[in-house]
């Protein structure tokens, strides 16, 4: 779908008696306004469903389950007086995955050695859940490459 579709508000920073002190949970207390009609099939909006097949040139009893994932819609853009700047949604996360993936990609070894890209799940709600980047996941995963490689740490 090539079109913005849904819409997650917030309360203006001036509706809010205490203004310093207003906090939500992004992840769950924010959820994103997609039309009015209430029909739903399954647990699902009815008119996202319909949409989503159309996108995907199926019916929508051919869709067994589905996963969205919102992103901004803005494209990005250089800003600034001098076009110094680069301003865009995602530029943190899914740019430094693709180039993380490309130099791995492109990499061309001078000596035989390990060589691996990583990318972690759940960064905004804790590096330290079972699947981030704080976790024990990273060790636990080198030791056994390094183990089962034959090399000792």
């Amino acid at each position: 779908m090539n079109e913005p579709l849904v819409r997650i508000p917030n309360l203006a920073i001036h509706l809010s008696d205490e203004r310093n002190k207003f906090e939500f949970n992004k992840e769950r207390q924010l959820k994103p306004i997609f039309g009015l009609d209430k029909e739903t099939i399954g647990h699902h909006s009815a008119d996202l469903l319909n949409m989503a097949a159309a996108d995907a040139g199926v019916t929508v009893e051919q869709i067994v389950e589905l996963e969205l994932q919102l992103t901004d819609y803005h494209p990005s853009l250089l800003m600034g007086p001098r076009k110094e700047f680069i301003s865009s949604p995602r530029l943190d996360n899914q740019c430094s995955m693709y180039c993380s993936l490309v130099a791995l990609e492109d990499f061309e070894p001078t000596e035989p050695g390990l060589c691996m890209s990583a990318s972690f799940d759940n960064e905004e709600i804790g590096s330290q859940s079972r699947m981030g980047a704080d976790s024990s996941l990273m060790p636990e995963l080198l030791d056994r490459i390094l183990l089962t490689l034959g090399i000792e740490k």
